[in-house]
């Protein structure tokens, strides 16, 4: 692999072959510093390690942007790139393995999520179904406007699931209930099937377990 990573000081390095030497860099990693955008592209500005040495050939700081679902550069439309920064940047890419796409994503939720928790919320462009809201009583979930944002698991039994928290939205609705749904993990440690959904009033502090969605819905427009 021709990335690395230091725990300890959480810095991210890559040593590429090119032209018969190893060059040595530090990655200086960023994303899209919108919450609410899940473009899958980070950006690696690479800075060449320090020498003692006066050689005139070594490496100069270099960029890449790489979009992780797709695998493939993902430059800006009519960005100015010279090509030995172009060539350098498809011979980066091409010696990716999977580790190094899976540590980039690491770090790309990562930013993410800091973005995404300390956003103001006024600052957070979401898009929501207001029509279904107002009219049908749509529930939206947390993560459903912060796709990065802080998720909830639980452990029962051993077992670990996820928990989806959604709320009423309503600018006029007086409830103060929200509906937890519980959902098993599959292998891949992702949302499979939903186990449960429990009502909860965070005003009185009660809860009960939502045996059909309408049973929700008739108990707060009752």
């Amino acid at each position: 692999m021709i990335l690395s990573a230091d725990r300890e000081s959480n810095r991210v390095f890559a040593a590429v072959q090119n032209d018969g030497k190893t060059e040595r860099y530090e990655c200086i990693i960023s994303v899209c510093p919108n919450p609410v955008c899940t473009c899958n592209v980070v950006s690696l500005d690479l800075l060449p390690e320090r020498t003692q040495s006066q050689d005139p050939n070594w490496p100069h700081p270099r960029r890449v942007v790489i979009d992780l679902v797709e695998k493939r550069l993902s430059f800006k439309k009519g960005e100015k790139i010279s090509k030995d920064d172009l060539d350098f940047a498809r011979l980066f890419l091409s010696k990716l393995e999977e580790g190094n796409f899976n540590l980039l994503y690491e770090r790309y939720l990562s930013l993410k999520n800091e973005f995404s928790e300390s956003a103001a919320p006024g600052s957070i462009d979401a898009n929501f179904e207001y029509h279904k809201i107002e009219t049908d009583g749509l529930l939206v979930a947390y993560n459903d406007v912060l796709p990065y944002g802080d998720q909830m698991f639980v452990t029962i039994g051993g077992k670990q699931y996820a928990v989806l928290d959604q709320f009423c939205l309503q600018p006029h609705c007086p409830c103060e209930e929200m509906i937890l749904t519980i959902m098993a993990l599959d292998g891949a440690g992702k949302k499979a099937e939903e186990i449960c959904a429990i009502a909860l009033n965070y005003g009185k502090r009660q809860w009960g377990k939502v045996m059909a969605y309408s049973d929700f819905f008739f108990r707060r427009y009752d």
